[in-house]
Parts: C-alpha cells; structure tokens; sequence
C-alpha cells in the first residue's frame, strides 16, 4: 500500500479551503492554513510533501509565501489554486517551480491528477537523491577496503553495477525532466489560453456594465415622463 503524502492547504477562505480537504483526505494527510504565516509554521512543523496554495491572501501573499517554502525546503512541491489568476501572477508562480496553476473554480479530476502527479515527480526525486547518497557512501567505502580508487575523484572503479545504476538513473532522470518540461509546456499554453479568456470575459462584463448604467440613466427620464402623462390623462378623465 502507497504511503500517504502530507499535503497542507492553504486558502484564507474556509468554503474553498475545506472543500479541497474532502477533496484529498481520502488519500492523504491533509493539513490546512488560514494564511501565510500559519502556512510556513506548519511547514516548519510538519514534513509536508505538497502544498496547494491561495495567492491573494491577507498579510502575505501567495507568491511570498511560496517564495519562503522553497528557501526552506526546495523539494516540497507547490500548486497554485486561486481566484484571481493572471499572466503575471502565473509566470511569476512559474519562476519557483510550481507544479501547477488552477484557477477558480476548478472541476475534481484536474486537482487529483496535478496532486497525483506532483506527489509522484517528489516521491521520485527523493529516491533518486537517496540513490545517489548512498551510492557515493558505498562507493568511498570500498575504495577505502580495497585501494582501488580514481586518483582525482576518490571513487571506486572497478565498482561497474554501481556505476550503472548510476548512468541508468540519471538517463531516467534526464528522461523525466524532459518529459515534466514537455507537460509543463502544453500545461502553460493551456493556461495562457484560460487566463485570456477570463480577462476578455471580465472586459466583457464591464462594458455590458457601463451600456447597462448609460441604458438606466436614459430610462428613467422616460419613465418618468411616461408616468407624468399617464398621471395627466387619468385626471382630466
């Protein structure tokens, strides 16, 4: 059985933020913050694994509060859930390494699948770095036994599986950053295509605003002009 990642949610709003912990309890530890200090307390407090975090929050903002989760532990992964998306705020998440960007409201597979797949890329760097942790401890430990080391380096070379778990692992790496670059890129232009929808959307909204104010105030005149003659025929009848 796969063990429960540790996902802490943070959103200053209760409905949103409780929504997304039923959303995940099912299959993780969830954890939630009201804001960004509570946020970096928990992170400080507990070993969190993922992170899905609110921009627009009282006191700090979502990207300072990123910005600081990264300074403290640059393997937790971080997706970004928010109301208020925009091309800066989504190129500026960009720039720390988010695994994510969902905008309000958001429908349950897309959250599952971008938690599911953030979990899995930081499950697999921690084996890959404990690979190679223990890979260079076993590999100064024979040199030491045996004397038979890289005079520059200090390895052990006649150690040929080690180093193909090596080559092997790091080809694999390489192959998945790739592949991660590839998602990232058609996530991004995905996103892009979104947040220029909500925008013209939104100056949709404001000019059926101002020709609905301009139609008001050219109503009520005639309303009430209307009203003064129905008032005048009624009383000479």
């Amino acid at each position: 059985m796969t063990e429960r990642a540790n996902v802490l949610v943070v959103d200053d709003e209760l409905g949103p933020r409780e929504s997304m912990r039923m959303i995940l309890k099912p299959l993780h530890n969830v954890f939630t913050a009201e804001n960004g200090d509570s946020a970096l307390k928990t992170i400080r407090q507990e070993p969190i694994d993922l992170v899905t975090l609110d921009l627009r929050m009282p006191g700090i903002d979502g990207i300072e509060v990123l910005k600081q989760i990264k300074q403290f532990n640059p393997n937790i992964e971080v997706i970004v859930v928010t109301g208020y998306g925009s091309l800066k705020s989504a190129t500026e998440a960009m720039k720390y390494g988010v695994k994510g960007y969902v905008t309000k409201p958001y429908n349950l597979q897309e959250i599952n699948t971008l938690v599911d797949k953030a979990i899995e890329q930081r499950r697999f760097n921690l084996k890959l770095r404990n690979f190679f942790k223990e890979t260079v401890l076993s590999g100064a430990g024979n040199g030491k036994e045996n004397g038979e080391t890289d005079p520059v380096n200090g390895n052990n070379l006649d150690d040929r599986k080690t180093q193909s778990n090596l080559l092997e692992a790091t080809e694999t790496k390489f192959r998945q950053m790739k592949e991660s670059q590839e998602d990232s890129t058609k996530e991004n232009a995905v996103l892009e295509e979104k947040l220029i929808h909500s925008e013209r959307l939104a100056i949709v909204g404001l000019l059926a605003a101002g020709y609905a104010h301009d139609l008001n105030n050219n109503l009520t005149p005639m309303l009430g002009n209307a009203q003064l003659v129905q008032n005048a025929i009624q009383t000479k009848h």
